[in-house]
């Protein structure tokens, strides 16, 4: 199905696109505080100052969307991504459930790797607002947005596979 087909005005689409961004936002700054806390708590240190470096583009892609919202003449609102706050959340109940040590290490890069994912998602969705709103610069900025959470997935799943976990570890 085609947006012409979906029969939205522009104004509709622009609401929509706000509301994806306050999502987009609220993504953003969750993970900022979480990504941080999740590396302080895995054993290994190769993982832990691989969390550390996936958490510095965070403030960055904050910064940018804050600029969009400029952009847009809106302000981030206080709109909380569920999707998020769960993942957020099952890191916590890992933190509880895990004894320190590899086999946390490796559930809590998934939970990491999972909010990347979401950030993917989010960013490819900001693309498509922006592309179809004729926001051209708004969406090469989610454009790089999204390249640096892949790339940050791929390293963390590298990183993961460094770790040369054995049954007697575990």
């Amino acid at each position: 199905m085609s947006l012409a087909e979906l029969n939205l005005r522009p104004s509709e689409i622009r609401a929509l696109y706000l509301i994806h961004l306050h999502q987009t936002y609220s993504a953003e700054c969750q993970a900022l505080d979480a990504l941080p806390h999740l590396a302080l708590n895995v054993s290994s240190l190769g993982l832990r100052q691989r969390l550390l470096l996936s958490a510095t583009d965070t403030p960055e892609h904050v910064k940018m969307l804050e600029t969009v919202f400029t952009e847009l003449a809106e302000v981030p609102g206080d709109s909380v991504c569920e999707p998020m706050k769960a993942l957020i959340q099952f890191g916590a109940d890992l933190l509880e459930q895990y004894p320190y040590g590899p086999a946390r290490d490796l559930l809590l890069v998934g939970v990491a790797q999972e909010m990347k994912h979401l950030g993917i998602a989010k960013y490819a969705m900001s693309e498509t607002f922006a592309s179809v709103l004729g926001c051209d610069h708004q969406q090469m900025r989610f454009s790089k947005a999204k390249s640096d959470e892949e790339m940050t997935d791929r390293e963390l799943g590298f990183s993961i596979l460094s770790l040369r976990l054995t049954e007697d570890r575990l």
